[in-house]
């Protein structure tokens, strides 16, 4: 049996996904000069 890779399940986009989120929140003043694509959010 072969199974296929379902892309609406894909664990390897969500972990990408997370450690950009984790590092924008790590590193605020650096994720606004390098990544201004991304909105910053300050609490």
């Amino acid at each position: 049996m072969t199974v296929s890779p379902d892309p609406d399940t894909d664990l390897r986009a969500a972990s990408g996904r997370n450690a950009l989120v984790t590092w924008l929140r790590s590193h605020p003043r650096v994720a606004e000069r390098w990544r201004a694509d991304v909105p910053a959010r300050r609490a």
